[in-house]
Order: structure tokens, then C-alpha cells, then sequence
């Protein structure tokens, strides 16, 4: 699968402001100081609150997606908070996390007694090789011990695409992906 550059990317208006870091990437809003492993966890709750565009901190109370593993997706529920439409797609593209199948997190040098008082989402230790960008009209939160989750229905998503290496491979722009579609992506992201 052959993958554009990052950039030859066009940056959403609403991330230009974002710095950039050390590997010339956008430095997602969430982001808490210089590590990108790390949420901010006021930004956390300003997102699952107040409606900020978790990638670009930007108000997002009309279109939200979700950017998830198959299995979330399938279940309705997403650990981190939405995004605008604009910045989950340049993500989806961009982002080496999301694109690069075999990117693993690394735990090495995560502040002290980190998983512990973390108060935002413990983000994946490892890419599921695929993940979903669900766009919903409606979705409500749910306490999940120390964190939110989002949970939508099945009748609030407005479109739903699956991606693997920063490239869509299924789209339905008028609804949830086709039941099988996601059962098949699923197997192939837990097996």
C-alpha cells in the first residue's frame, strides 16, 4: 500500500495552529508537554465537557468523529473524546501511531506513577493495523472509573469508513459500515 507523504498532506485550518514537533509533525492539542504518549487530562475533560475537537482543542459541537479500533467501533463506545471531521481524517493520514501496522508505544521514560494517576484514557500500547473513524450526529457520555466514555447507537452514526495505513478501504457515507465489513475487521484486529 502506497502511502502519500505527510506532506503532501494539506493541514485542516483548524490544526495550523498547532506547533510542531520534533519529527515535524502537528502536536496534537491533547497533548500534555512534550510527550505525545501523554494526555493532558484537563484537556481530557474539556473535551468530554465542553466540546473542544480533541486533536485541535477548536469547539466541536456539530460534526464529531470518533477514531477507533474496529472493536470499539462495533461496540458504539470510545474511550477518547471526538474530533472535528477534518482533523480525524489528517489523522488517520498522518498520524505514525494510526498509519504504520507494526507502531508500538513505547513505555520507556513515561512520567513516574503515570498509569496510576492518569485521569485521561490509557491510550493502546499497540496499532490494531485498522481503525474506524465513526461521524455521529449524537452521542452521551458514561462514567468508566476514572475516565468518560463515549457511547453512540447504531441509528446516530452518519457515516462510517475503515482505514489501514492512512488510506481508506470501505466507506459508507450514509450510515454504519455493512455489519460483516466490521465483524471481519474486528477478527482480524484481535486475532
Amino acid at each position: 500500500m502506497v502511502r502519500p507523504k505527510k506532506t503532501d498532506i494539506d493541514i485542516p485550518p483548524a490544526m495550523r495552529h498547532l506547533p510542531l514537533t520534533s519529527n515535524g509533525y502537528k502536536k496534537p492539542w491533547f497533548v500534555k508537554a512534550n510527550d505525545i504518549r501523554v494526555p493532558d487530562e484537563k484537556k481530557y475533560v474539556q473535551s468530554m465537557t465542553k466540546g473542544k475537537c480533541w486533536i485541535c482543542g477548536g469547539t466541536n459541537k456539530k460534526e464529531q468523529v470518533f477514531v477507533t479500533d474496529p472493536k470499539s467501533a462495533s461496540l458504539g463506545v470510545s474511550l477518547e473524546p471526538p474530533c472535528h471531521p477534518a482533523c480525524a481524517e489528517y489523522s488517520a493520514m498522518v498520524c505514525p501511531f494510526l498509519i504504520l501496522p507494526k507502531a508500538k508505544r513505547r513505555e520507556a521514560g513515561l512520567p513516574e506513577n503515570y498509569h496510576e494517576n492518569n485521569q485521561a484514557p490509557e491510550a493502546s500500547t499497540q496499532n490494531p493495523g485498522e481503525i474506524i473513524l465513526t461521524y455521529v450526529k449524537k452521542h452521551r457520555f458514561e462514567a468508566v472509573t476514572k475516565t468518560k466514555m463515549a457511547r453512540w447507537e447504531p441509528s446516530q452514526i452518519l457515516r462510517q469508513s475503515l482505514w489501514k495505513e492512512g488510506q481508506i478501504i470501505a466507506d459508507n457515507p450514509n450510515g454504519p459500515l455493512p455489519a460483516n465489513l466490521l465483524a471481519d475487521a474486528v477478527r482480524r484486529t484481535t486475532s
